[in-house]
């Protein structure tokens, strides 16, 4: 299966603490049509600060990593750090959405699954605490992502 990683979880190192890493596979490079970035703040007992989104947004794009993930992978931790319980669970902080990307390389379209925040319409938009940045700039510059990207991850949220 294939996964779409646009914030922390581009970086390689941060995202292994959370997956089996030998059942991963960089793909590479990509973007999704018709979303855009933004931070929104989640409150949970480990965080009160802004963390990555997709937004569904005509004519804008996102970008990020395509892993590929080998079916007996095992996604509980992942799934915990995403705020994600089980299907259709009231308190999951994320979902899971499956959503078409664009490899930047070959241009070729993979189907992948992803995560997008519950309810983020009624969250308000905060900045993201340094150290999650980081994360998002170490994924920028490892898969050397286009400059709009580095941009966007660093717009200034309406606080």
């Amino acid at each position: 299966m294939y996964y779409f990683a646009y914030g922390s979880n581009m970086d390689i190192n941060h995202f292994f603490q959370y997956i089996c890493q030998s059942n991963v596979k960089i793909i590479g490079n990509a973007y999704i049509d018709d979303f855009i970035f933004r931070y929104r703040r989640v409150d949970t007992v480990k965080l009160r600060t802004g963390v990555a989104n997709i937004e569904r947004r005509k004519n804008s794009k996102t970008y990020g990593v395509v892993y590929s993930i080998d079916n007996n992978c095992i996604f509980t931790k992942l799934d915990q750090k995403e705020g994600f319980i089980s299907e259709n669970n009231t308190s999951n902080k994320y979902h899971k959405i499956n959503i078409e990307c664009t490899l930047l390389q070959s241009g070729k379209i993979v189907q992948c699954f992803t995560y997008q925040m519950n309810n983020y319409n009624e969250l308000p938009e905060y900045a993201p605490r340094k150290q999650y940045l980081k994360f998002l700039e170490n994924g920028h510059k490892t898969h050397n992502l286009p400059k709009e990207h580095y941009k966007r991850i660093h717009y200034d949220p309406i606080i």
